[in-house]
């Protein structure tokens, strides 16, 4: 996910936009600190080698980081040996959206009010599940919105039904879509295929009544 974003620079995109984000100078150090040691390739970040990097105490490093965690800007993912890494992606997906309104003009920014109901979306995904998207998760939802253009109304439509359903899980709710974009071609599909049929139907009648008028004004 993060390599979707490396060509955008987080610290200039930061500098610009953290104040929008809702990030205060301390959370920004701690970020750049948090980005500098994974690019360094770091593969889990505490908070003890956090506050060996800085001047802030373990206590104050725990309270900044437990921020971030509830803001969605830090996560903490399992890879693929089942340890735990630190993961700056939902904050790259925050600027990304940011970058998109303000230069690219892109889909996810073009409306505000849209872009408002996506930023919406992902919180209600979120509330539903009940913890943090993983970040193939928060993917494939960009994917939905993106790529496959499904609407935000359709996305969350799948989302309840899953809960209805009690089977929460993206795969599962990637089917509901699928089923529903199906059903909808085919009702797209079938309600072109009876109207050509009413067509036909009309033009026999009229050749029908043509003929029998024709032949009725021959007898005369």
């Amino acid at each position: 996910m993060e390599q979707k974003y490396a060509s955008l620079d987080l610290h200039y995109l930061l500098i610009e936009n953290y104040k929008n984000l809702g990030i205060n100078e301390d959370e920004l150090v701690v970020i750049f600190v948090i980005d500098h040691l994974i690019k360094k390739g770091n593969k889990f970040i505490n908070n003890e080698l956090l506050s060996l990097k800085m001047n802030y105490s373990i206590e104050k490093i725990d309270e900044i980081v437990c921020k971030l965690l509830t803001k969605n800007l830090l996560d903490y993912v399992s890879d693929r040996k089942g340890k735990l890494k630190a993961s700056l992606t939902p904050l790259y997906k925050k600027l990304y959206e940011e970058f998109s309104v303000s230069v690219l003009g892109e889909k996810l920014g073009e409306n505000e009010k849209e872009r408002e109901r996506i930023r919406k979306l992902y919180n209600i995904f979120e509330e539903t599940f009940g913890r943090s998207l993983a970040p193939v998760e928060l993917e494939r939802i960009d994917e939905w919105l993106g790529n496959l253009k499904y609407t935000v109304d359709e996305v969350e439509f799948a989302l309840k039904e899953a809960k209805i359903n009690g089977v929460l899980s993206i795969k599962y709710i990637d089917k509901i879509l699928f089923n529903m974009r199906k059903r909808s071609d085919i009702q797209k599909e079938g309600y072109t295929f009876r109207n050509d049929e009413l067509d036909e139907d009309v033009d026999k009648v009229i050749e029908v009544l043509n003929t029998k008028w024709t032949n009725k004004n021959a007898k005369k």
